[in-house]
């Protein structure tokens, strides 16, 4: 026989057979002797011959040895038959205690299981009479129409017409889900299903919502009182259609019996007149069809730079079935590269146009590289700070460039002068630092390039404290801050920032001072400069970890290579 594929099955009988195995072998496990067993010994294997189940390999010695009968094996909807040498049962029916004359492999083979299928007939009867059929299915098969039984009748009339009042409607499972027999399966258990009537007084609404995914509700009024309302009509997610939202990019303009009518056309009824419907007025079966206008947007490309804080391109009039596409050309920035369209103006994340549809107005915002510049100086306030979110300071927390602190105090921060600013006016000499990182795993990385590999180049970081004095902060104990070059640690001597020690003060800041952490190496091409909170002792506030302010690194390469780095100068002409 095959190999089962796509059945339901009970894993767990795989690991319990091989435990049973291990008694009832001679062996179980293999002495040295070689990739594939011991060579004095033959590999007897089980494949238990459902996709599912992991082989098991016993041994049992060349001279003599023999397997006793394993513990049956079990499948959900299958009996186990016996173990052949091919796995489609075409080869050797094996009996046991079974004798291996060489390394083999034995599949189990499996009958189908047969499970009975009941058809109660309800309040109603078959024409012999009786109340319930049941035929016998196998395991995961249909059952074909002309194997189902006749519908059921039900002997209620009316009194004035003699008519029949019921008639069979469908079959049901327990769950009151009608059946729909040719994709049912049948299940690994005995399976009743009961018999639904109509009424010949009832009346069928059903609302076809017409969304493609062939969701429809069916809704029985059997008497007067009954009635529909508009908050019964739900999608196949269960929110009301009449929700704004309900379909992203649809919006619900009425229904009608002609299902390919449009907005506007005769006939169109809108939500509020046609519900709710009530049985009193229904002379028969209706079917409505929702009738539905796609929303329009607009996908707007911001140039996204402080001396361009314009419109680059737009696009109106998508709708949810229009892919949206970028630009066919890049925006241009003197001195920048074009990184990509992202969702928001900082940070965010890069837009994938493919299969891009709009479900509300889209803004995109181009991000921007500086073309790289040639230094050795790389200040702290240019480094990317998408990651700096929620970071906490004395009272209170910022984020993004908001980290960036101006140095007022003129306690000796570089200042910005030297560096393009797209004509943004700044306020001349005054320097920068970037705080706020007072919290475990808060990291300034700092990508500088560098046009060979070098030895023994010497790192250096400006650096002060704020608020607490008598810090001292170094690469391990209670208050480390580590410094990694490419994920090597640098063991900088402690640096004790000075102040009073145990004085609290909100506005002194130590004076930035230039200190030598140590001698690193650099890789060709791109090299990654770490400074990492590692601790969790609080300063005080809201302060949750202990760290420094930084101006900026410095590397020393003596002249062994040329380095240079894409500052994000946005982070202040966007701040």
């Amino acid at each position: 026989m095959s190999k089962f594929k796509g059945r339901a099955r009970i894993m767990a009988f795989a690991v319990g057979t091989a435990m049973l195995l291990c008694g009832s072998f001679t062996a179980c496990t293999p002495t040295p002797g070689g990739p594939t067993g011991p060579v004095d010994e033959w590999a007897v294997t089980l494949d238990f011959n459902d996709d599912t189940s992991t082989p098991r390999t016993v041994y049992v010695d060349k001279e003599g040895g023999s397997v006793e009968e394993p513990a049956d094996p079990a499948m959900s909807g299958y009996t186990f038959k016996d173990w052949n040498t091919q796995a489609d049962g075409s080869g050797e029916t094996i009996a046991f205690p079974y004798t291996p004359s060489a390394d083999i492999t034995l599949y189990a083979q499996w009958d189908t299981r047969q499970y009975t299928v009941t058809f109660d007939a309800g309040e109603g009867k078959f024409t012999d009479g009786g109340t319930t059929v049941s035929i016998q299915a196998a395991y995961a098969s249909t059952i074909p129409a002309d194997q189902l039984p006749e519908n059921p009748v039900r002997d209620d009339v009316d009194p004035d017409t003699g008519e029949a009042i019921y008639t069979f409607r469908e079959w049901r499972d327990v769950a009151g889900n009608a059946v729909d027999f040719t994709t049912w399966t049948v299940p690994a258990e005995d399976t009743t299903f009961t018999a639904a009537y109509r009424s010949i007084y009832s009346r069928i609404v059903t609302l076809d919502l017409q969304m493609g995914d062939g969701y429809t509700q069916v809704f029985e009024l059997e008497q007067a009182g009954d009635d529909i309302r508009d908050r019964d009509v739900v999608t196949a997610a269960g929110e009301r259609v009449t929700e704004t939202g309900a379909y992203p990019g649809y919006r619900l303009m009425g229904w009608s019996t002609d299902p390919a009518a449009q907005p506007g056309d005769e006939g169109v009824i809108s939500t509020n007149d046609l519900f709710p419907i009530d049985y009193e007025v229904l002379t028969g079966d209706v079917t409505y069809y929702a009738v539905w206008q796609m929303e329009e947007y607009v996908a707007t490309f911001q140039y996204n730079y402080a001396a361009r804080q314009e419109v680059y391109a737009s696009y109106s009039g998508l709708t949810v079935a229009d892919a949206v596409t970028p630009p066919e050309t890049d925006p241009e920035r003197p001195g920048y590269l074009f990184a990509g369209w992202y969702t928001q103006s900082y940070g965010g994340s890069l837009v994938d146009f493919t299969d891009l549809h709009l479900t509300a107005h889209g803004t995109y915002y181009a991000h921007w590289t500086a073309e790289p510049v040639e230094t050795d100086i790389f200040q702290a306030e240019y480094v990317d700070l998408t990651q700096q979110v929620n970071m906490p300071g004395y009272s209170g927390a910022n984020s993004y460039q908001a980290v960036i602190v101006t140095d007022s105090k003129d306690s000796g921060a570089m200042v910005d002068d030297d560096y393009r600013l797209d004509g943004v006016s700044m306020s001349a000499g005054i320097g920068r630092f970037v705080s706020y990182q007072y919290r475990y795993g808060a990291t300034l990385e700092f990508k500088i390039n560098s046009d060979k590999a070098v030895s023994g180049a010497t790192l250096y970081a400006n650096l002060a404290m704020e608020i607490f004095g008598g810090i001292t902060i170094g690469p391990d104990g209670d208050n480390k801050v580590a410094v990694y070059v490419n994920d090597t640690a640098v063991n900088y001597s402690p640096i004790n920032f000075g102040g009073t020690p145990g004085s609290v003060e909100q506005n002194w800041v130590s004076p930035f001072q230039e200190y030598q952490l140590g001698n690193v190496d650099l890789v060709e091409g791109e090299n990654i400069v770490r400074i990492v909170v590692e601790n969790n002792t609080p300063l005080g506030g809201t302060m949750a970890a202990t760290s420094f302010i930084t101006d900026y690194i410095r590397i020393d390469t003596h002249g062994g290579a040329t380095l240079s780095w894409s500052p994000v100068y946005d982070n202040v002409t966007l701040s």
